[in-house]
């Protein structure tokens, strides 16, 4: 989670954030998530998309922004929420490759029409 500025920098970073992207919380300030957002996503405003920590592995991390208001409704600040979803992708491809797998395995049985009844 990060407080971040209208100019999109981080005000404020919370330690799971840190450990996510394997920063100190002062090596962060002053960043933005796009400094950190794969190329290939930049673009794609998506609320999923996968960020560069420090030890170069990617990560997928789902990302919602709430505006901070001021006591007259105007946009101040917004928060940054991030969660990282990189377990949550492996495990979704996996189970994608072996649907794919079982799939392929009985389209390749051999037709039978037999008849139970008799």
């Amino acid at each position: 989670m990060a407080p971040t500025s209208r100019e999109s920098e981080f005000i404020d970073v919370n330690e799971r954030l840190c450990r996510m992207l394997g920063y100190g919380k002062e090596e962060l300030i002053s960043h933005r998530m796009a400094d950190f957002t794969h190329p290939g996503d930049a673009a794609l405003g998506a609320s999923e998309f996968r960020l560069l920590p420090k030890d170069g592995k990617f990560i997928y991390v789902k990302h919602r922004k709430n505006t901070i208001r001021n006591a007259a409704g105007a946009p101040v600040n917004r928060l940054d929420i991030v969660e990282d979803v990189t377990e949550q992708r492996r495990v979704e491809r996996e189970l994608r490759e072996k649907a794919d797998k079982y799939l392929s395995i009985v389209k390749g049985l051999p037709e039978t029409n037999t008849n139970l009844h008799g």
